[in-house]
């Protein structure tokens, strides 16, 4: 399930504050995609960041992200068309209802759509750039070669 999360990540070893975000994505349990470790600029420690890479996950936890991945990019994209579809419909001069209706819903549907294939679509280039990282030899393990 979607949440907002507001996070300060920080050195483990230093405490340098190295990124501050609000974001909508799951809780950070290592179920995002991204390189397990990454190295601090001030004090040049690794340290774990609680991602994992698209290879190393569990079927569980692939299916978990898949189902994230279509909640967000569904359920997000239609809160903002409903709320500009509503906008529209209150704020909009047009006299005619069956227009006015029209105009509104396909409002919603626009950004509906297009919501959905920007949320999809980064998800998607998530998973592939982390394929790209997968090492040659493992590749010919999973084919079974």
């Amino acid at each position: 399930m979607a949440v907002i999360v507001r996070e300060k990540e920080s050195c483990p070893y230093c405490g340098y504050i190295l990124n501050y975000e609000v974001r909508i994505n799951q809780p950070k349990s290592g179920t995002s995609i991204g390189d397990k470790y990454a190295r601090c600029p001030r004090c040049f420690k690794l340290y774990l960041t609680g991602k994992s890479q698209w290879y190393e996950k569990s079927p569980k936890e692939k299916i978990f992200y898949y189902v994230n991945m279509y909640f967000v990019s569904i359920f997000l994209p239609s809160i903002c068309g409903f709320i500009f579809g509503l906008l529209s419909w209150t704020f909009l001069p047009i006299e005619d209802t069956t227009i006015h209706a029209i105009v509104s819903i396909s409002i919603c549907g626009i950004i509906v759509i297009v919501g959905f294939i920007i949320l999809f679509s980064r998800f998607r280039a998530d998973i592939s750039e982390s394929m790209e990282r997968m090492p040659k030899d493992s590749t010919a393990t999973e084919r079974g070669s």
